[in-house]
């Protein structure tokens, strides 16, 4: 309009020049309305200049192939003012979090002091997570946002993706690698990105480091790759070809494909002018260009696609759109179908229409993979989960305790077992929460996969499913009710344990959730009860006992011993940390050894103890289950889990070098022991803690060959000499050896006083006499249950010299000959 008029283009048009410039200036909102575009992105003014002053984040997913492992999404981390990369795959967005602090924490390992200042990610949930956020905050990282659908924010994250991937499938084309290897392809991009120059001329390593990167080393991924194979006989090749996939994390190693199997190995020779599938070379073991019906490629690509070992299935807790995009889908649409069926037919809920005010529960399914004691899949299961926390106290459930069985009842159940000769087998409960009855009206949303469509239908729950907050003891009242018309009645020292007596003889049923263990005298007994609880409800028999809770049983029909081990979780643990091969310790700790807190010149973990809990965790389930022998060294690591150092780590993992040398090691209980009674030691280290000068009770309680019960615990009191120590740690093994009197009653044992050995005079005089002095007037008044029970005959005291105090393991590091003693005292032997 400003021109026409100018110019005079138009005839008519009789307007002030002035006045249409002026309008020309102005903001028309119908223009902007309708015409309008996105702002001008500009460039940052603002450049780091130091490493990890800035750093950048993003997410690249989902692949439309599931890698080998799970992984669906990737997640770089980008630093502006170098350039380096790191990246992770990862099976889902939820473990994006856990990602990037690993990330961080390794740069900020290797970065020569500096920290991470600034993180930059887009808005997605998985980087607004409270989790991640509290983590950052709480190591001074601001994090900054991009704003909604402006990816130009977070620009350098989004170009460095789509590099990655320009390159990941270059990688996957040269060397002929199926889709599936996308992980492997990735990896080795970012290895080679940080290595190359950028547009100034230096790498991002020399940027990084400080020093030109080593690339004597690097190889062409894809290329053929021979392996030093693991004890070849006298007339098989040395070694093995493959496919070269790149270097194992962590460590100086190559992954090499080999078949379906991927290998690490560090006695690898390369052929780099040979690429693709080492399968197609003529002569080779794994194929060659005959006329074979199928080409190398494809077979590669069945191979990667398939279920080739146990390792590769999926792990639990899958969501359901990616175990229906996973190589597995048939598997696990199967095991949905079946538990579909059995909720069907246990009349669990009821499709209704949802009525007004009423409120239904989100559900989700759960996926697991069943393995055979020596690691293969023995089925796929699918469980239908409700989101129990979105369950309101008071309107939704009301009590929520359910028992399970103590590992001290299953110990003495072995024992008297072995002692009488019982048969024991193992039953499993299908679906063992659905048969719980529900007192509240609870509905449900339908089923992911098994939905009519229509929104305004709803479960209606008719009985308990897993998920609910009530369905654990809703499950125990069903089963103690039906156990209960069998004739089985729960014990009193254990709500879990159920006893049914006959004049035929006495059935023993211990339960933990689904999983019973039922032992009897002769197998017409042992069947009927089989039959009478298959009635019941719907099981599965397991036949002889073989893995409960992750415990390996073994009865020995020849001599009718039964063992109880953890073999295979000790092998995975060892395989985990890298010291299945590691030179074996004879102790778990150093003798003497004195765990002191971090002072102020040694720094804590750079992963924040996060690896030193994991090991501490893994091996106190170790501890309480079949290992005394490591009790006492986890109680005293456990103390340090807050802020763990290098030497705690250092500590922890010589326990780990303990079991490498141990692995074979559980508890032995013999035929030929008499179970008649519990016998118990009790002992403690006065002040052997240095920083708060508490003493540590240990005590052990055995019943045959072999400890049922045992514990190593810092006491909650500081004890003024070593009387008042032992006397406190002869309390606590009074009250473990007043609830072994109760289940010695449903064990049909006899009646008498349970015994414990003590190796202090003054602490024995103290329990059996009413002795008031200056040294002794002080102690509480809960410690002298000791006193009471014994004036009753309830337990019985007695000396034990100090050389043969069996508890002495679990009170402090021993030296090795004392150690095989007490540890051989307990039962445990190698298996």
């Amino acid at each position: 309009m400003e021109r026409l008029v100018r110019k005079n283009l138009v005839q008519g048009l009789d307007l002030p020049l002035a006045s249409v410039q002026a309008a020309a200036k102005s903001v028309c909102g119908t223009c902007v309305t309708a015409k309008g575009t996105s702002v001008q992105f500009a460039s940052s003014s603002v450049q780091p200049q130091q490493p990890l002053e800035l750093t950048h984040s993003d997410v690249c997913g989902p692949f439309p192939v599931t890698g080998r492992g799970g992984s669906r999404y990737a997640i770089t981390l980008l630093d502006d003012a170098t350039g380096l990369a790191a990246v992770r795959t990862i099976p889902s967005k939820d473990n994006a979090g856990e990602a990037v602090r690993d990330m961080i924490v390794q740069l900020e390992a290797r970065a020569r002091g500096a920290k991470v200042q600034q993180f930059r990610s887009d808005n997605g949930g998985e980087y607004i997570a409270s989790q991640l956020e509290r983590w950052l905050a709480d190591r001074g990282i601001a994090h900054q946002y991009s704003a909604p659908y402006t990816p130009q924010q977070n620009g350098a994250a989004e170009r460095l993706n789509r590099t990655l991937q320009d390159r990941v499938r270059a990688l996957l084309s040269e060397a002929e690698l199926p889709p599936s290897f996308w992980p492997d392809a990735l990896v080795h991009a970012v290895a080679i990105r940080n290595l190359s120059p950028l547009y100034d001329g230096d790498t991002p390593w020399q940027r990084f480091f400080g020093s030109p990167p080593d690339v004597s080393g690097l190889r062409t991924f894809g290329c053929c790759a021979y392996v030093l194979a693991n004890d070849p006989d006298k007339l098989s090749p040395r070694k093995e070809l493959g496919t070269f996939l790149g270097y194992e994390r962590g460590s100086a190693a190559f992954r090499v494909l080999i078949g379906s199997q991927i290998v690490i190995s560090s006695n690898v020779t390369f052929d780099d002018s040979v690429r693709g599938p080492a399968s197609r070379r003529p002569g080779s073991r794994f194929g060659d260009n005959g006329d074979n019906g199928s080409s190398a490629a494809a077979a590669l690509a069945d191979a990667a696609a398939a279920p080739a070992d146990a390792t590769e299935a999926p792990k639990s807790a899958t969501p359901y759109e990616e175990a229906m995009a996973s190589p597995f889908a048939a598997e696990w649409h199967q095991a949905m179908n079946e538990e579909m069926a059995s909720q069907i037919a246990n009349g669990t809920w009821e499709l209704s229409q949802l009525p007004p005010g009423q409120r239904a529960l989100a559900c989700r399914w759960v996926y697991t993979v069943k393995r055979q004691p020596d690691g293969s899949i023995e089925r796929f299961k699918a469980r239908l989960v409700a989101k129990g926390f979105q369950q309101r106290p008071g309107l939704d459930f009301g009590e929520l305790f359910a028992p399970t069985t103590r590992y001290a009842s299953l110990r003495a159940l072995l024992s008297v077992a072995a002692a009488q000769r019982l048969i024991i087998h193992q039953l499993d409960v299908k679906t063992a929460f659905l048969n719980g009855e529900l007192e509240e009206e609870l509905w449900m949303q339908q089923p992911p996969g098994y939905s009519n469509g229509d929104p305004q239908l709803a479960c209606r729950l008719r009985k308990s499913i897993y998920g609910l907050k009530q369905a654990p003891r809703c499950w125990y009242e069903k089963l103690s009710s039906d156990l209960g018309s069998i004739g089985f009645v729960p014990s009193s020292a254990d709500a879990a344990l159920f006893v049914q007596s006959s004049p035929a003889g006495t059935v023993y049923a211990l339960c933990h959730v689904d999983d019973l263990l039922v032992a009897a005298a002769c197998e017409q007994q042992l069947a009927a009860s089989k039959t009478a609880i298959g009635d019941c409800f719907t099981i599965r028999d397991l036949g002889p006992a073989n893995v409960y809770l992750g415990m390996e049983i073994r009865q020995d029909a020849s001599n009718g011993d039964i063992t109880l081990s953890q073999q295979r979780y000790t092998a995975e643990l060892l395989e985990r940390y890298r010291l299945s091969d590691a030179k074996a310790r004879s102790t778990p700790l150093p003798a003497g050894a004195r765990l002191l807190p971090a002072d102020d010149g040694e720094p804590l973990l750079a992963d924040g103890g996060s690896e030193y809990r994991a090991i501490i965790g893994s091996l106190n389930y170790l501890a309480t289950s079949t290992r005394p022998d490591i009790a006492q060294a986890i109680s005293a690591l456990a103390r340090y889990m807050a802020a763990p150092t290098q030497s705690h780590l250092r500590l922890a993992y010589g326990v780990l070098r303990y079991l490498a040398g141990t692995r074979s090691f559980g508890l032995r209980f013999s035929a030929n022991s008499p179970a008649n009674a519990f016998t118990g030691y009790s002992d403690s280290d006065w002040a052997g803690d240095p920083t708060t000068r508490r003493s540590t009770t240990g005590y052990v309680f055995g019943l045959g060959s072999a400890a049922v019960s045992w514990s190593s615990q810092l006491q909650r009191t500081v004890a003024a000499s070593s009387v008042e120590a032992e006397y406190q740690a002869a309390a606590a093994a009074v009250r473990e050896a007043l609830w072994l009197r109760k289940l010695a009653v449903d064990l049909r044992l006899p009646a008498e006083a349970i015994s414990i050995k003590m190796d202090s005079q003054g602490a024995l005089s103290l329990a059996h006499s009413p002795i008031t002095s200056v040294r002794s007037k002080h102690i509480d008044v809960h410690h002298h249950l000791v006193r009471e029970r014994v004036v009753r005959g309830e337990v019985q005291l007695s000396y034990c010299p100090t050389e043969h105090m069996v508890a002495d393991i679990l009170t402090k590091p021993l030296g090795e000959i004392k150690f095989r003693r007490c540890r051989e005292a307990m039962g445990l032997t190698s298996i």
